[in-house]
């Protein structure tokens, strides 16, 4: 059974990568890349060096069956994916991880320019020299965990270097079973690097969207913002993250919004789980953009 879910997801990935708005040589890149990752290679026979090869990128990565979960959503779902009237978006990339979604931009959007926040050491590193190996241009990195205020934080990851997302600000990962590893990291507020029109905002940072879409609100800089993808996390140790406040917050700054859960049904879970969906939202007063190949 795992196995044919297995095929089934890599055969939906396939026809999706149809719709992207990319050449036709990098679909058909794309369709190779996850049909070797998907059969032939579930687990890869050469982990050691921790490196792969996607369209024209060199990625280094931490954890195999993380990296390609994020290509499969990046890539392959479509995730982020968005049109704009410049081909030269400012993008900002709150969760940048590894780099993986900064690769699909810069693939989309060369002339993009993308500020890429990381607060994780390890991860940071690894968004470096991924950036550094693709001679990604126009790419600001920050080691930064965005909060409510500028300083130092504590900052929790699995101890038992067996997950390699959900690293945050809250101790969301205890309420998944995983032993807490408590680092001291920088924090700051995003509103403090927006200071001009954002064409895209992508906001995946571990339960604390909410406090980064008030301080937007707050420092009137979310009308700065065209639109945007929030993962917002429901956490029963985070209280605090109300989905009804977020969403209260994008009506009075005039976004409209469709709240996505595109992994299962949630009534298949315990309604006190930790989970997580996707917000897509857009300033009202942006006009629609026609999709281009």
């Amino acid at each position: 059974m795992k196995k044919f879910k297995q095929v089934l997801s890599a055969l939906i990935r396939i026809w999706r990568i149809q719709g992207l708005s990319i050449s036709k040589s990098s679909k058909l890149s794309l369709v190779l890349f996850l049909l070797r990752h998907s059969f032939i290679n579930s687990q890869p026979l050469k982990d050691l060096n921790k490196k792969l090869t996607l369209l024209d990128y060199n990625l280094n990565y931490i954890d195999y069956k993380t990296c390609i979960g994020l290509i499969g959503e990046i890539f392959c779902d479509r995730l982020y994916e968005f049109q704009c009237a410049t081909e030269a978006p400012l993008i900002v990339d709150a969760g940048a991880n590894i780099g993986i979604s900064a690769l699909y931009f810069k693939h989309r959007y060369p002339g993009s320019r993308i500020i890429c926040f990381e607060p994780d050491p390890k991860t940071f590193e690894l968004l470096k020299v991924n950036s550094e190996i693709n001679r990604l241009s126009n790419v600001d990195l920050y080691q930064v965990a965005l909060s409510h205020q500028g300083g130092e934080a504590p900052f929790y990851s699995d101890a038992s270097g067996k997950n390699y997302v959900g690293m945050s600000l809250n101790k969301r990962l205890q309420g998944k079973g995983y032993p807490l590893r408590t680092t001291t990291i920088q924090t700051g507020k995003l509103s403090s690097f927006i200071n001009e029109k954002i064409d895209f905002l992508k906001l995946d940072i571990e339960g604390s969207e909410l406090i980064a879409l008030k301080d937007l609100a707050d420092t009137k800089k979310l009308t700065l913002i065209e639109r945007m993808v929030i993962e917002y996390h429901s956490d029963a140790e985070n209280k605090e993250n109300q989905l009804s406040s977020l969403l209260a917050i994008l009506e009075s700054e005039d976004f409209c919004y469709i709240v996505s859960n595109p992994i299962k049904p949630p009534f298949g879970l315990k309604m006190n789980k930790n989970s997580a969906f996707i917000i897509y939202a857009q300033n009202k007063y942006v006009k629609a953009v026609v999709a281009h190949n």
